[in-house]
């Protein structure tokens, strides 16, 4: 017959104490991960009191305008593509957005 081995209190006492320390550790290791991540971003975007104060900034700073509305799904690529070759060129460059590029053929 098996018998359950006796564990004295001290040992209960020991081994509940380092599970704690084990929970704790975790605990302050994640909230050290969500801090350093938060840290930047706070940085960024404490010193705006609304989005209006941001979107002033882009359009004074960086000649950014932000649009705030809802793109349907199916014209969102499109709209996106738009933007960044609008971003991509300079006015004295030519536009090649209506050229295709294929594959080589195969031989």
């Amino acid at each position: 017959m098996l018998e359950r081995p006796q564990v004295d209190q001290q040992a209960r006492e020991a081994i509940f104490l380092l599970a704690l320390i084990a929970v704790l550790w975790y605990m302050h290791r994640q909230w050290k991960d969500t801090e350093f991540a938060a840290g930047p971003l706070d940085d960024v975007f404490s010193k705006y009191n609304s989005t209006e104060e941001l979107e002033r900034e882009l359009e004074a700073d960086l000649d950014i305008t932000v649009n705030r509305g809802l793109v349907p799904e199916s014209q969102w690529s499109q709209q996106t593509m738009s933007t960044f070759e609008q971003a991509a060129y300079g006015e004295d460059e030519p536009d090649i957005s209506h050229l295709t590029v294929a594959p080589p053929p195969c031989a």
